[in-house]
């Protein structure tokens, strides 16, 4: 990467290659009219990773009644995110944020703010003393710094770049109509075969068989069962003796 350009206006930070192809457009947080980013052409001098940050009120910006100078400890979630890129302008750099979510609502003191992913992404394409960094003045817009064939270049890599395919002669980002081939026309299926009914199958047939008898109730086994007399038994052995006085008479009124 030779080249990267700052649109303050619509907030984009774009980078080309040395042929002049795009190969990033980065949403960015610029300064402010109070504390604005600088003008004109820089030069990358260095990179730094996961960076200490020196907070120094008599070099940079002044942070309510604080006047002395602190130190902030490396992390993602400090003043410059995990990624500083150092501009040939004194105190000015390009380093990300730890509010990727406020990218578009806050504003800095004069950086160039990217997502802590955004930054690490261009600091591994940049080149210290070979990149530049172009700040266009209000009212300029990156079309205009650039070429069209330049441009058409970019975005023809871009488009190419995200859909995996390389685009026809012409077109920037606009596939090709494909053609579909004429439908042929509908078909009936043949008529079914008319289903033949099978004559049913005989039953075979069994001689019948006598059926069980049932058994007898308890009615028929006593029905059934020998009857047995008392007679001789009570003969051979009476159970009482004979009666000696004559039968008593009944008494009439």
């Amino acid at each position: 990467m030779t080249r990267i350009i700052v649109d303050k206006a619509t907030r984009r930070v774009a980078a080309y290659d040395a042929k002049g192809n795009m190969v990033a457009d980065y949403p960015a947080t610029v300064g402010s009219t109070t504390t604005p980013s600088p003008h004109g052409t820089h030069t990358v001098d260095a990179v730094a990773l996961n960076p200490t940050y020196t907070y120094n009120p008599a070099k940079n910006f002044k942070q309510g009644d604080n006047d002395r100078v602190l130190l902030v400890p490396p992390g993602p979630n400090g003043p410059v995110g995990d990624v500083w890129i150092d501009l040939s302008e004194p105190t000015y750099g390009i380093h990300g944020t730890a509010t990727p979510s406020r990218l578009f609502v806050n504003q800095s003191y004069g950086c160039v703010r990217l997502t802590n992913w955004d930054a690490r992404e261009l600091a591994h394409m940049v080149k210290a003393r070979v990149t530049v960094v172009e700040f266009l003045d209000p009212g300029v817009s990156i079309a205009d710094v650039t070429s069209g064939a330049a441009g058409a270049a970019g975005a023809t890599s871009v488009a190419a770049t995200i859909t995996g395919k390389r685009p026809s002669r012409g077109l920037i980002c606009r596939p090709k109509p494909s053609r579909l081939p004429a439908r042929a026309p509908r078909q009936r299926p043949p008529p079914a075969r008319p289903r033949m009914r099978q004559p049913p199958r005989p039953r075979p047939r069994f001689p019948p068989q006598p059926l069980p008898p049932l058994p007898p109730s308890r009615r028929q086994a006593l029905r059934q069962a020998p009857r047995l007399s008392l007679a001789p038994l009570l003969m051979a052995h009476p159970p009482f003796p004979a009666a000696t006085c004559s039968p008593r008479r009944s008494r009439r009124r």
